[in-house]
């Protein structure tokens, strides 16, 4: 085997189907034709930051480590906005790269970056890649992208290796040597170096299952140690047990870790409203009584919170809230998979471990099934704060509205950043985990286009953006058309950085600087084969959702909004 074939050979073994990638010249083209070898299927991005959006669209809905191809200097740079948000969003991603050669390394300085030290801030790991080890490297590399918290790890491979046969050999240490900036690339950025590659990641989490062993005789299949503060599920249970106000709130790690039904039984036996955070939205039905809406830590929760007389957080990363101190006075209780951040809102008690077997167990340590007042009131109450009026016909809540009343009701959904995203989040409805995408940690523009048409490969995929999130993904559009995929881009179109904008005004500033001008997305669209509507008013909204979602390939509605009630919502949802 080539070093290119065995690479694709244990991406295909750890469940990978399908890679991303805007390619350079050199080993890259060896890996796609490695892929296609073993059944991985190629696409062809616009970018190399879409690429990585649909890497990790497609590693949160299978739970198989995203793969981004991509070039040597500018593709590496260009692939950075990408690997930070599965960074900070806690997605599985293998980047694999081109570089130089060691002898082109001395010969000139075109195009030449230190491509590890780049990606160092942003991923959990990096190597170089020669032709010794090669499967053991990969191993390590799945290992370490798959254990909690999830991430991105680098593989840099030199121009010429992709081709060369592999020497079935353990790697040299030099092979699974530190980042160039000297941290342990196993363990959690900032860790000491000299630490052991294959001991437990992630300040304190150890590796969950993963598909294959990595090197040194680590395994990452063991179950996470329990706390190091020797907190456990009884003192919780104690705790929460004669509780008369509790509230559930649920994140990340819930999404991903637990089974349909697992947080609903645990909601039922506490008796307790659930709030989730974006990431989390769908882990209990929201068709749920017990459901009472969002997360943020923003001020629209505050009022269900601080009624509470106990709080119980399952899987919530501190990366989802907002950056401010957590004001709630009602004690916390914590279950997660990792440490990582989790004296965020001083919790009484942190357990840590398998958080699907912690819910269980918890649940079972419960009294019988209880609730304390109406789940439904505060979401009611939060919805009908946020149906806020404009000066035009159409709103983004009343966008959203026809689109969860229009489209079958297990349709995945990728949401871009902006001030649209606030009546996404809430007047959406997810059934089930990992439906909806979204970029929280980073919070970054131009998410919603690839990341739906990722999400697309099996049916009907949404993609909620904004003008200025549009323009970032434009393109893919192309991609989707190639692809076949049903895809259906709706544009809220207020043509300005709406969210911004909001915050310049607050300062007196004018507006006008940070307007675009009309931009005929459905023009655009149609120029690169894509179906397209533009709305201005509810029944013609409703017609062209009904006639998109019949289309057979991607299509395109330009809703026209004014966006006069963003200020308002945002005050609304964070004070």
């Amino acid at each position: 085997m080539t070093v290119a074939e065995l690479i694709a050979a244990r991406l295909a073994a750890g469940g990978v189907s399908r890679a991303f990638g805007f390619p350079g010249g050199g080993s890259n083209l060896d890996l796609i034709e490695a892929f296609s070898s073993v059944g991985i299927e190629f696409v062809l991005s616009h970018t190399e930051v879409s690429a990585a959006l649909m890497a990790c669209a497609t590693a949160e809905l299978s739970g198989v480590p995203g793969v981004v191809v991509v070039g040597n200097g500018p593709g590496l740079t260009s692939v950075v906005n990408g690997v930070a948000h599965a960074h900070l969003d806690r997605v599985p991603l293998i980047v694999l790269s081109d570089r130089y050669t060691d002898a082109e390394l001395t010969t000139t300085g075109h195009q030449i970056l230190d491509q590890r030290a780049l990606l160092a801030p942003v991923v959990k790991w990096s190597a170089t890649v020669g032709a010794r080890g090669v499967g053991a490297l990969l191993d390590h590399a799945l290992a370490v992208a798959s254990a909690a918290p999830c991430g991105a790890v680098h593989l840099d491979m030199p121009r010429t290796v992709g081709g060369e046969v592999a020497v079935a050999a353990p790697p040299h240490d030099a092979d699974l040597a530190a980042t160039p900036h000297g941290a342990d690339p196993a363990a959690p950025l900032g860790a000491p170096p000299g630490a052991d590659l294959a001991a437990p990641l992630g300040d304190g989490c150890a590796a969950p299952p993963v598909h294959s062993a990595p090197p040194r005789g680590a395994d990452p299949a063991a179950p996470p140690a329990a706390s190091p503060h020797g907190a456990d599920l009884a003192a919780i249970a104690d705790a929460l047990s004669p509780a008369r106000h509790p509230v559930l709130l649920a994140g990340l790690e819930a999404s991903r870790a637990l089974s349909d039904g697992a947080l609903q039984e645990l909601a039922e036996r506490l008796g307790a409203p659930v709030l989730t955070t974006y990431k989390a939205k769908g882990v209990l039905d929201e068709r749920h009584p017990l459901w009472a809406g969002i997360l943020t830590g923003g001020a629209l929760e505050a009022p269900l919170l601080d009624a509470a007389d106990a709080i119980l957080t399952v899987g919530l990363d501190p990366v989802e809230l907002l950056t401010k101190s957590w004001p709630h006075s009602a004690p916390v209780f914590a279950l997660r998979t990792c440490a990582l951040g989790a004296d965020y809102g001083a919790p009484a008690v942190t357990w840590i471990g398998d958080l699907a077997t912690g819910v269980a167990e918890l649940t079972e340590r419960l009294p019988g099934s209880r609730q304390w007042g109406d789940a439904g009131a505060h979401r009611e109450q939060a919805l009908s704060a946020l149906r806020i009026e404009s000066d035009s016909a159409l709103t983004g809540w009343r966008v959203i509205e026809a689109l969860v009343h229009e489209l079958p009701a297990d349709t995945p959904v990728a949401v871009d950043a902006g001030a649209h995203m606030f009546p996404a989040t809430w007047f959406w409805r997810a059934h089930a985990p990992r439906r909806f995408l979204i970029s929280n940690g980073l919070a970054t523009m131009g998410f919603a286009v690839p990341s739906a048409i990722a999400a697309a490969r099996d049916g009907l995929a949404v993609a909620i953006t904004g003008d200025g999130g549009m323009a970032y993904g434009a393109f893919e559009l192309e991609t989707a058309v190639r692809l076949g995929a049903r895809v259906l881009v709706v544009v809220l179109d207020d043509a300005s950085l709406s969210l911004i904008r909001i915050k310049h005004e607050a300062k007196g500033h004018d507006r006008a600087r940070l307007d675009f001008g009309p931009v005929g997305f459905a023009t655009v669209a149609e120029g690169l084969g894509v179906a397209s509507w533009v709305v201005e008013e509810e029944a013609a909204l409703r017609l062209a959702i009904r006639e998109a979602a019949a289309s057979e390939g991607p299509a395109l509605i330009d809703a026209r909004i004014s966006g006069a009630e963003y200020a308002r919502t945002l005050e609304v949802v964070r004070g």
